[in-house]
């Protein structure tokens, strides 16, 4: 597009020429001076365009040059962290436990739980914070042990004070073994499919 513009403005250029030798022809300029005269403009034009022309195409060449190097560095820096997201999307997170405490109280293994593992567990029953569903426990575990009514423990309408009650009265009974089987056997009657019954199981 540019050069046709260039090549227009030349023969424009050319045209003005030809018709200044045409009137100066008329008005006495011989056929041959006329002749000699737009060579001569043609010469110094080109003699003093040429140049600049040179010069264009030059900066023309830097500057797409200068793009090229300009872009090479961001296609470069594009291709090295694209493979780092591949990776980061295929890197596994790690996750903790679901109920903090509870998964530790369970590597313990059986018969090496203490008071504070079992409490843990018991803790996270669901319905751990309703009194009648504490109160069902004790009663389950009092029938288990074959006890004139429930298994002994003061009630606290704190749960977490009722239940620390509850695991301390099983750690005094004088057979510590069987209440913590009654524990597992109340808890598995009245919560069967709760993960916390399970982790009792495994931890008594």
């Amino acid at each position: 597009m540019l050069r046709r513009v260039r090549w227009g403005r030349w023969i424009l250029v050319l045209l003005a020429l030809v018709a200044v030798v045409v009137i100066l022809w008329h008005y006495g300029l011989t056929k041959g001076s006329a002749i000699a005269t737009i060579g001569a403009f043609v010469v110094a034009l080109f003699v003093v365009v040429q140049p600049r022309l040179g010069l264009r195409d030059k900066q023309v060449k830097r500057q797409v040059g200068t793009a090229q190097e300009r872009q090479a560095p961001e296609n470069e820096q594009t291709a090295t962290v694209e493979p780092g997201n591949q990776l980061a999307e295929q890197a596994t997170p790690l996750t903790a436990p679901e109920r903090p405490g509870v998964a530790t109280a369970v590597a313990h293994g059986a018969g090496t739980a203490t008071k504070a593992d079992v409490e843990q567990v018991l803790l996270h029953f669901s319905d751990i914070g309703d009194p009648d569903f504490r109160l069902q426990l004790l009663q389950a575990m009092g029938e288990y042990l074959e006890l004139n009514g429930s298994f002994p423990v003061a009630y606290s309408a704190l749960a977490q004070d009722h239940v620390f009650a509850i695991v301390r009265a099983i750690w005094t009974f004088h057979d510590p073994q069987k209440a913590r089987a009654a524990l597992i056997s109340a808890a598995e009657r009245l919560r069967p499919y709760e993960a916390a019954t399970a982790q009792l199981r495994e931890l008594l």
